[in-house]
């Protein structure tokens, strides 16, 4: 019974660290919450709200508040009519709350950069030094007490207007921390609308046109010699960032010397098919599986050059002859392949795969 009891302790535990302990940013507007919040039964030009000692935490935040409290602010000095975004913002440094903090883990890539885009604005004119007008963020990597990869600090430079600062910054981990802090003693900053979004990089996606070879492996002379069968190796790349999904489309030229062979296109992971073949394989390529794409007879076929079309998918209304069992299509010009899924991310590390095609010397 007592083992039974300590393993359904520490199967609670094990549960409850995984739970989310981080997740997408969130509530940086600060419109969450509202029954945590105590009236101050304000009115005019002044009624907040205020989180005390008891309250630590909003929706996504943990708050850290070394005296009295953190305010929740509708109406404010300064002609404070609502936050930047929505109804309420938040307003760091009454009296001399020097050290108040709010404090949020999200989610990150390790290697990725983000944007952090945040809005601030002083009280009134009588906040007359910069230290006092100043929101200082703090982005770390594993915890709140890590490595430093960003502090930015906001400084409201117009009296009762909000003004946007941005800044970026590259996560080192899968979960990075945020902290907005005044630190200076009685600075009146009124802080709204934090947002940090990923920096997406379009994909970059190229065509090796690595290798041209006879597919008789015996054969040594590569001249053009007609009725010579040629294997085109296309090594296709992303060196940017990840692609829309289902928006991949692959276009290949056939040499105007070229008939193409019908039903020859094949994808790496059947590449070894082509006898003699392998000296000529990149390591460097994943396979069409794992750059994130699929295909299942996804190729078209135009008799028009370029990427105009039209395209059709049964190259056998086509004229066509046969030589060795195998048949060409002497006016196929271009080939499309119409790829499923998402081409993975390869702005750090290059993602792709290779298929190749054959044809005859005419």
């Amino acid at each position: 019974m007592i083992f039974m009891f300590l393993l359904r302790i520490i199967f609670f535990i094990i549960l409850c660290i995984n739970i989310s302990i981080a997740a997408p940013f969130q509530n940086g507007s600060f419109e969450q919450d509202s029954s945590k919040w105590q009236d101050n039964n304000g009115s005019g030009s002044w009624d907040t709200d205020f989180l005390g000692a008891s309250e630590q935490d909003l929706t996504g935040w943990t708050l850290v508040v070394p005296s009295q409290e953190i305010n929740w602010i509708t109406v404010g000095p300064g002609g404070l009519s609502g936050g930047q975004d929505g109804t309420y913002c938040l307003l760091l440094g009454l009296s001399t709350e020097q050290g108040q903090k709010a404090q949020q883990a999200f989610d990150t890539v390790s290697g990725k950069t983000y944007t952090v885009s945040y809005y601030v604005r002083a009280w009134d004119t009588s906040i007359s030094t910069t230290a006092r007008r100043t929101v200082t963020m703090t982005i770390r990597d594993s915890n709140t007490s890590g490595t430093v990869l960003q502090t930015h600090s906001g400084i409201a430079t117009v009296d009762s207007v909000w003004q946007q600062k941005t800044f970026t910054f590259t996560a080192t981990s899968s979960t990075s921390h945020i902290t907005v802090a005044q630190l200076s003693g009685s600075a009146r900053v009124y802080v709204d609308n934090i947002a940090i979004a990923e920096n997406s990089s379009p994909p970059v996606i190229t065509n090796s046109n690595s290798a041209i070879y006879p597919d008789d492996p015996s054969s040594t002379n590569l001249k053009a010699i007609p009725g010579q069968v040629m294997v085109f190796d296309n090594g296709i790349q992303n060196t940017g960032g990840e692609a829309d999904a289902n928006s991949t489309q692959i276009y290949v030229s056939i040499p105007t010397q070229i008939d193409f062979e019908q039903n020859s296109i094949v994808f790496q992971d059947a590449r070894q098919a082509i006898a003699g073949a392998t000296g000529n394989v990149a390591t460097n390529y994943t396979t069409i599986t794992t750059s994130g794409l699929s295909c299942s007879t996804c190729w078209e076929y135009s008799i028009n050059t370029g990427q105009g079309g039209p395209w059709t998918s049964l190259p056998n209304t086509m004229s066509s002859y046969v030589i060795n069992s195998q048949t060409y299509l002497p006016n196929v010009k271009g080939i499309r392949l119409n790829l499923t899924g998402t081409f993975a991310d390869g702005s750090s590390s290059a993602t792709g795969f290779r298929f190749y095609y054959k044809g005859i010397i005419k």
